[in-house]
């Protein structure tokens, strides 16, 4: 039995659709499958036949199943998973241009602040901030509630309004006024609740199996070590993939002596006798 204990707001058949669907998603249950006949659901997710016919009913209004009689239900429309779906990868790695199928809406405009207690870096110079708190869509479904913080006096350069329809980095840069040469990431798993429940859900049945979403801490820092740019990125999790590329010897650098040796430090091989 999988677990479909409630989540507030979010009914049982609901969720059951979701753990469905998640089938689907991962290819389980591929175009032409034949799912399982309703008392074996039943069993599978200990509920009742009402909530299996009422999930039912939520696939086959999203055109992914089909059921005939005598035939049982059919699986009719695969899922792209996301890490097949290149657009919505670079939606989510790509910090410089949105992709085609990719909007942005802006929810608050709020000058001049200071950074948020959990993006503060002790130490490092302050400014003043513009805060920037957006979703981001994919083929107009929800998948990012994102708030930027970025330093008040490139912001002012930017052109008027245009950060509802380019990404801050990419604002940034073209600004040039800023020598960037550091970036920082903090990725946790946090519940998902309260606006994130409001802002990244397109309807009552949207969400996938998951009841947490994807964190993000993001800071770009300047030569001097002043933060020019940070955010909180919060990423449905069911339409999340991180994209890490990384030169092998970076894995040999440590500011830690004894961790991991720099290739400078690791032992010579013996000569052979």
């Amino acid at each position: 039995m999988m677990n479909t204990e409630q989540t507030p707001g979010i009914t049982l058949y609901t969720r059951v659709a979701s753990l469905l669907r998640s089938r689907i998603l991962s290819g389980e249950w591929a175009v032409g499958s034949i799912l399982p006949p309703i008392p074996k659901l039943c069993e599978l997710y200990g509920v009742g036949t009402i909530t299996i016919r009422q999930a039912l009913r939520i696939l086959a209004a999203e055109g992914l199943i089909e059921s005939k009689r005598g035939r049982g239900t059919t699986v009719t429309k695969g899922i792209v998973p996301v890490q097949h779906n290149r657009p919505l990868r670079q939606a989510i790695n790509d910090p410089l241009e949105l992709g085609p199928d990719q909007t942005i809406r802006i929810l608050q405009v709020e000058q001049p602040v200071s950074l948020p207690q959990e993006l503060m870096r002790p130490g490092l110079p302050q400014a003043e901030y513009v805060r920037v708190k957006k979703i981001h869509f994919y083929k107009k479904t929800p998948f990012a509630l994102i708030d930027i913080y970025v330093i008040k006096e490139a912001f002012d350069r930017f052109p008027k309004g245009a950060e509802a329809s380019s990404k801050i980095g990419l604002l940034l840069r073209n600004d040039g006024s800023i020598n960037l040469v550091n970036v920082e990431q903090e990725v946790t798993i946090v519940p998902r609740m309260g606006e994130l429940d409001q802002y990244l859900s397109a309807n009552s049945s949207d969400f996938a199996v998951s009841n947490v979403v994807v964190k993000i801490l993001k800071w770009w820092k300047d030569s001097t070590g002043q933060i020019a740019f940070a955010g909180i990125h919060h990423y449905r999790a069911d339409m999340f993939v991180l994209e890490i590329k990384r030169d092998v010897q970076d894995f040999y650098v440590t500011t830690e002596p004894g961790l991991i040796p720099t290739p400078s430090q690791k032992p010579a091989k013996k000569a052979s006798s």
